[in-house]
């Protein structure tokens, strides 16, 4: 279960979600601080796997786009 603290509540509302479960997949460089949105909005529940295979994608292109 997660629980509902601000820094969770930050993170829906930039989301623009209100409910939980949500993914988000966030940039390496990502601050909250700074007013950072997640790179991806998956709106559908995936598998850790599939996470991982998402952001060995997301690394190719922006190797390719360097």
């Amino acid at each position: 279960m997660t629980a509902r603290g601000k820094a969770t509540g930050d993170d829906l509302a930039r989301a623009d979600r209100s409910t939980i479960p949500v993914n988000l997949i966030y940039p390496p460089n990502y601050s909250a601080e700074k007013g950072g949105i997640p790179a991806i909005l998956l709106e559908e529940t995936i598998s850790p796997q599939d996470a991982l295979d998402t952001l060995d994608i997301i690394e190719q292109f922006a190797a390719k786009a360097k």
